[in-house]
């Protein structure tokens, strides 16, 4: 799970002035050695304070594609990018991936 581009930009800046790990040295750092699930849950943190609502969750409806993920523009309440994966991981993966891409856009 890797941010690009503005996106990247804006994240790394949120983690070491407002995000709750602002106060870690070397945040930035520190940040990419940890585990993928708690990366995760930091960078569902900065697309919420940039408007995006981004869910990785099971779903036991679809056989072999049990994870949904989601990203929500939520000014719009519009869900702007969705998908289906076949695990946890991918589906974070993709959630990320995909809110990474939509914020690049409109910030351009």
């Amino acid at each position: 799970m890797k941010l690009t581009k503005k996106s990247k930009e804006a994240f790394e800046n949120w983690l070491v002035n407002d995000s709750v790990l602002c106060t870690v040295p070397f945040a930035n750092h520190w940040f990419y050695e940890q585990p993928s699930s708690m990366q995760f849950g930091v960078y569902v943190d900065f697309f919420e304070s940039v408007g995006l609502d981004v869910e990785a969750i099971r779903r036991a409806y679809k056989r072999g594609k049990d994870y949904e993920w989601s990203v929500l523009n939520i000014e719009r309440d519009e869900v702007v990018r969705s998908g289906f994966s076949d695990s946890r991981l991918s589906a974070r993966e993709s959630a990320v991936s995909s809110a990474n891409d939509y914020f690049n856009e409109i910030v351009g």
